[in-house]
């Protein structure tokens, strides 16, 4: 019925439900949640919500060497009545990024002629405050350094594959409706900001998760607090991590990963000298009995299960960091 009535029919739909979802994929949805939910699934959508939007998209630039990868996404933004630019190489970009005013650029993380992260380091030093937002659509997992080093240019990864224009059509319709767009920026700031903006700005932690997309958004959501992220995609980058990075205060650590997992990452951690006192907090998907037990006998001070919570892992983050 929303999608029938011609007041709500441009308003993205989000399904939220343990049903199959290939039940129920002509109901006009632009996207479907599994439940359970992780936090990482709500922040991907809703990340976008955070950041004030001076004005609609209309213009998209497409930055992808691969035609029907180009031409798929570039016929489902058409559909929604956006103007639509292609580009096959980094010159072809570039050059049209310098010569339109694009404000949105979805490109691929592997280019045949040049290196994403270098060419929006690139793009962004030239165009400054001009630099479109940009969505990064690959099939390609970046390694620990270029997903940090990715966060620094966007704030959404979609990768390729299975309802990934589901994802994109969301990410466009979001930046069309522009939620934020009547809303004045100066409001929220009338008066002194409290809580964990405040409290846990500058604090340094090691988020340890062997899922570089999972944590993309809650590394997102994390700086946005003031902190300092530092990631490892495994136990044992975890205690790498920690003999190299000065300054680390708390340990977010998944237990479920390969190589050597967060039980005995957090062992280990305890037998290290100078982190015997570090804080751990242990985040697991599983939600059986024993397991908190088994997480605090490891050495961890606090355990969180999956999906995450963040007002309540805001709050759990100012325990530890601030007692």
């Amino acid at each position: 019925r929303l999608k029938q009535h011609e007041s709500t029919r441009d308003i993205p739909v989000h399904i939220v439900s343990a049903r199959d979802p290939n039940r129920i994929s002509s109901l006009g949805s632009v996207g479907y949640l599994t439940k359970p939910l992780s936090m990482s699934d709500i922040d991907n959508l809703f990340i976008k919500l955070e950041s004030s939007i001076a004005a609609d998209i209309h213009d998209v630039l497409i930055f992808d060497p691969n035609q029907s990868e180009r031409e798929e996404v570039g016929k489902a933004l058409e559909a929604k009545g956006l103007h639509v630019g292609y580009a096959t190489s980094s010159d072809e970009a570039a050059t049209s990024l310098m010569d339109s005013s694009w404000q949105c650029l979805i490109m691929d993380f592997e280019l045949d002629d040049t290196c994403a992260i270098e060419f929006l380091g690139e793009m962004s030093s030239k165009l400054g405050e001009k630099m479109p937002t940009v969505i990064v659509h690959t099939n390609a997992v970046p390694n620990q350094d270029d997903h940090t080093r990715l966060q620094e240019f966007t704030q959404t990864m979609v990768m390729k594959g299975d309802r990934a224009m589901e994802r994109i059509t969301d990410e466009m319709s979001l930046f069309l409706h522009n939620v934020n767009k009547n809303q004045p920026q100066e409001e929220a700031g009338n008066e002194p900001p409290t809580g964990a903006e405040k409290s846990l700005a500058g604090h340094k932690i090691l988020l340890v998760d062997d899922d570089l997309r999972n944590t993309f958004a809650l590394s997102k959501a994390l700086q946005g607090l003031g902190m300092d992220v530092v990631l490892a995609d495994n136990g044992q980058n975890a205690l790498n991590k920690l003999e190299e990075e000065e300054g680390l205060e708390l340990v977010l650590m998944d237990i479920m990963m390969p190589i050597m997992d967060g039980y005995e990452a957090t062992a280990t951690i305890r037998q290290m000298e100078g982190f015997k006192d570090l804080p751990i907090i242990a985040l697991t998907a599983k939600a059986m009995a024993g397991d908190k037990a088994k997480c605090l006998e490891a050495g961890a001070n606090d355990y969180m299960t999956k999906p995450l919570d963040m007002a309540k892992l805001t709050e759990m983050l100012k325990v530890w960091l601030l007692q």
